[in-house]
């Protein structure tokens, strides 16, 4: 062989591997144009997962700080996520906060920015707190991949375990945080730290993107007959004013919850739930009209639910707070 051919063969192969090497190092976008996440929204009183969901769909890009971010709308929120390489950031205070970083090996620690549910009463993401995370193993196929024509077959997920702070023992429930390619976080959508464990679900449904369609393996393990979007309560009878009529709506620092004339008074109770899940006030409907004091809650939107005992009628009714 001449000089000459050897120099092309020796191209061609550093050109080959530079293309396997890059294959395989090389980080998937995450959130790419018109991804879709299907989160469930259980039944707080049952811990039903089939109770309702939210949607979770990448829109359009905009640019904060010279930073592309890709903005991602759900039912009730907006979020924006910036990636550096293998890095992943979502905007919020002010700034971009560290929630995934796809490169790591087994044994790194990584210092993520996790949003945190302050303490007080109302229960309002206020603030972010760094919390270490030391890498347990990295595995794939957390989930099960449905399209048939795509180079995915299957999916790198990274687990890590949280080291405590004992500054922060009021706010870590978790004592892991796994997130994987594509979709991130299947608990929800994103890590939140609270002062109390979930005793109900917001798992990771399903996810969609131009490469891929995934249903996540438990929703498929049990409810593999239903679709991604199944919910017992649909948006227009959640609406529906079966048991009261709530007023004004929107509302300032009360607001009236009027008990229908056909309904018993004694058996109602109302739950004042954030767009989290958490319940913020209870309270017993035992008059015709009842005053709920919403003075020390912050504005936003919330939700009433309401529980005839009796029935076991749920309404669920959209409240917002100026």
């Amino acid at each position: 062989m001449n000089k000459k051919s050897r120099y092309c063969c020796s191209s061609i192969l550093t050109f080959v591997l530079f293309i396997l090497t890059f294959g395989v190092n090389a980080q998937q976008e995450w959130a790419p144009y018109e991804a879709v996440w299907y989160y469930c929204i259980p039944d707080l009183a049952t811990n039903n997962p089939l109770y309702s969901y939210e949607k979770y769909i990448v829109v359009k890009d905009t640019v904060i700080n010279s930073h592309t971010c890709r903005v991602v709308k759900s039912n009730y929120n907006t979020e924006y996520f910036y990636q550096d390489g293998f890095k992943v950031y979502y905007w919020f205070n002010n700034k971009f906060n560290l929630i995934y970083d796809f490169d790591v090996k087994i044994g790194d620690t990584i210092v993520f920015d996790f949003k945190s549910i302050s303490s007080d009463s109302t229960f309002q993401f206020d603030t972010t707190y760094e919390v270490s995370c030391i890498v347990e193993s990295i595995n794939y196929n957390k989930g099960i991949i449905i399209s048939p024509d795509n180079n995915f077959d299957s999916i790198k997920t990274i687990n890590t375990k949280i080291l405590k702070r004992e500054d922060l023992d009021f706010l870590i429930w978790k004592t892991e945080y796994s997130y994987s390619e594509k979709y991130g976080y299947w608990y929800e959508f994103l890590n939140l730290l609270r002062g109390t464990s979930l005793d109900y679900t917001y798992w990771l449904r399903c996810y969609f993107d131009n490469d891929i369609s995934l249903k996540s393996s438990w929703w498929m393990y049990y409810f593999e007959d239903y679709s991604c979007d199944f919910s017992l309560v649909g948006i227009n009878d959640s609406e529906k004013n079966d048991l009261l009529n709530v007023y004004p709506n929107p509302c300032g620092d009360v607001i009236n919850l009027e008990i229908k004339d056909n309904i018993t008074y004694d058996k109602l109770t109302a739950y004042l739930i954030n767009k989290s899940g958490i319940i913020l006030k209870q309270i017993d409907l035992c008059n015709k009209i009842n005053i709920l004091n919403m003075a020390n809650i912050k504005p936003g939107i919330y939700y009433l639910k309401v529980i005839n005992k009796e029935q076991q009628k749920i309404q669920l009714i959209k409240i917002i707070k100026l």
